[in-house]
């Protein structure tokens, strides 16, 4: 069982047919439920994060010193870390200070409560293990904006976010900056994009589903099924359920 194309393509030739593509992490649906979002004038845009060089929290943060229009909405960083003083000088070089609120470090409980309350999540770190926050946020039904990089290009499926093409700060910055002016501009899409990732999030991410699918993997193994499980493989744009029961078939 290995996680992510990269990874897959390190490990060696002779175990190719033996290899699952599978995603480390899950989620419980019951502690980030979907809300109920309505069309809104003034939107928030949420970055969860330690504030770290790789993480990138500065590419916001320039979006919105850089954008009239996102300077309309509200920006959220919820984290802590080494870059903070910096970035609070941002803020106020910018004069950013009454669209930009920075919470520090809070529980998750609270970290689910304002994806509940926030409609669009902006990650642009460069380096993730595996980017589990955007399942988080994929499950409480925002729209992600990713770097197309590492472990978030597999977490935000196609139609279910938006990626953008890795590159050096100043890409970054215009690449997030023309993304999230389009979100904000189309709170439609905003909507429909946060329900496409509830549903896949919930497909492939949940607890149970997780389960049922490591259970397959055991009957497999076990020569119980003879079809090797493939969990990304879709058909006619919808995903693809087990092919047998996930019962473990012992004896």
């Amino acid at each position: 069982m290995a996680a992510y194309d990269h990874t897959i393509a390190d490990l060696p030739a002779s175990a190719r047919d033996r290899i699952i593509n599978f995603s480390e992490g899950g989620v419980d649906p019951d502690l980030f439920p979907l809300p109920e979002r309505q069309i809104k004038d003034k939107m928030t845009i949420l970055f969860v994060g330690r504030l770290v060089p790789f993480k990138m929290p500065e590419v916001v943060l320039q979006s919105f010193a850089a954008s009239p229009i996102l300077r309309q909405h509200r920006l959220v960083m919820v984290g802590d870390g080494l870059e903070r003083p910096r970035l609070d000088r941002i803020v106020e070089e910018e004069g950013l200070s009454e669209c930009v609120e920075f919470t520090g470090s809070i529980p998750q409980s609270e970290v689910g409560r304002l994806m509940r309350e926030s409609e669009i999540f902006a990650f642009p770190s460069i380096r993730e293990q595996g980017g589990g926050v955007l399942t988080l946020a994929m499950m409480s039904g925002m729209a992600c904006v990713a770097v197309n990089y590492g472990g978030p290009a597999t977490r935000v499926a196609p139609g279910c976010g938006v990626k953008v093409p890795l590159g050096d700060v100043d890409h970054l910055v215009r690449s997030y900056t023309q993304e999230l002016e389009a979100l904000v501009q189309d709170p439609q899409r905003v909507i429909e994009l946060g329900k496409a990732g509830r549903r896949f999030t919930e497909s492939y991410y949940a607890w149970e589903r997780k389960a049922q699918k490591t259970l397959e993997i055991y009957n497999w193994v076990l020569g119980h099924q003879t079809e090797k499980p493939d969990f990304w493989a879709v058909t006619d744009g919808r995903d693809r359920e087990p092919t047998k029961s996930p019962a473990l078939l012992l004896g």
